[in-house]
């Protein structure tokens, strides 16, 4: 049991930070690719959804994965202080990704949809027009967000990796 527990923990993280990863190289194409950056936005965009989901997913297994293996191991201290910390580190992985969805991507959407009222897309506005200021500066967040997301799983697999070997026991 404690296999496939601390198997779905590692698999939880893996999956989660291999989709920034991949998401990372997704952007990149996406906005050398494509003929406008209008079209790559509605791709990262999507993109970036279907990876929150996947995050808020992968963060629900690992909570519960952990939550048993602590109460299984929960008179060995020194393992129970090891799980804590990956799961600190995914409660900020989780708390990122929550804002970054439920916040930052709305309001730049809220900002994408206002500049295409006035131009074809908001690369169109100048540089120090109100809107497309505060839609840079809501980018700059998300990429932010995403990058601590990035470093705190790949913190979390690192404590995972860490994690001693179980025996059969429990």
């Amino acid at each position: 049991m404690q296999t496939i527990l601390r198997g779905l923990r590692m698999l939880s993280m893996v999956m989660w930070v291999g989709g920034i990863i991949f998401f990372i190289n997704v952007a990149q194409i996406a906005f050398s690719s494509l003929p406008t950056t209008h079209l790559a936005g509605i791709v990262v965009r999507g993109s970036l959804e279907r990876l929150h989901v996947m995050g808020g997913i992968a963060a629900m297994v690992f909570f519960v994965s952990s939550v048993v293996q602590i109460w299984k191991r929960r008179r060995d201290v020194h393992l129970v202080r090891s799980y804590e910390l990956s799961v600190a580190f995914v409660l900020v992985m989780a708390l990122c990704t929550a804002y970054s969805s439920l916040v930052v991507i709305p309001k730049m959407e809220s900002d994408r949809q206002a500049a295409i009222r006035l131009v074809p897309e908001i690369d169109a506005l100048a540089k120090n027009d109100p809107l497309r200021v505060d839609f840079d500066g809501l980018h700059n967040e998300s990429t932010w967000l995403e990058e601590a997301v990035l470093l705190f799983g790949l913190g979390t697999i690192a404590l995972l990796a860490r994690e001693p070997h179980l025996t059969a026991k429990g």
